[in-house]
């Protein structure tokens, strides 16, 4: 009986004007925002931009992490790769959670960029922390 009062609440449902606006904006705000993928079959390009043109997803994801230097967005990349290691494997959730930090300080020029990722990394030793200290509770 339960189950069909949740099954008809969910169909019935009408999203509200502010409802609807913010998930037009969420959905907006994605737009542009390129990921990266890691295949660790490919040992010569495990680190790809997710994206259907590989040439513009990384200039698109160039420009969101404020730069225009393929050398250094290329240096940038293995550096966040080889610091998302979950052991000797490249972890695509930890690497993309350190970009979304970068994106989301909204970088002007490398040194910025290097401050964000640094931010990005020290998050993550405070989360590894926290991991370590909930075991000993």
């Amino acid at each position: 009986m339960k189950k069909a009062m949740q099954s008809t609440a969910v169909v019935d449902y009408q999203r509200t004007p502010e409802e609807q606006q913010a998930l037009d904006n969420a959905f907006a705000a994605r737009v542009g925002n390129v990921r990266v993928k890691v295949d660790p079959t490919n040992p010569l390009d495990q680190v790809t931009e997710d994206h259907p043109d590989r040439l513009l997803g990384a200039v698109t994801l160039m420009r969101s992490i404020g730069t225009q230097d393929l050398d250094f967005y290329i240096g940038l990349l293995n550096q966040l790769a080889s610091v998302g290691l979950r052991g000797q494997q490249m972890d695509e959730i930890r690497l993309n959670f350190m970009l979304s930090v970068i994106k989301g300080i909204e970088p002007r020029d490398q040194i910025e960029t290097m401050l964000a990722a640094q931010i990005g990394e020290d998050l993550r030793h405070a989360s590894r922390s926290l991991e370590a200290v909930s075991v000993w509770w």
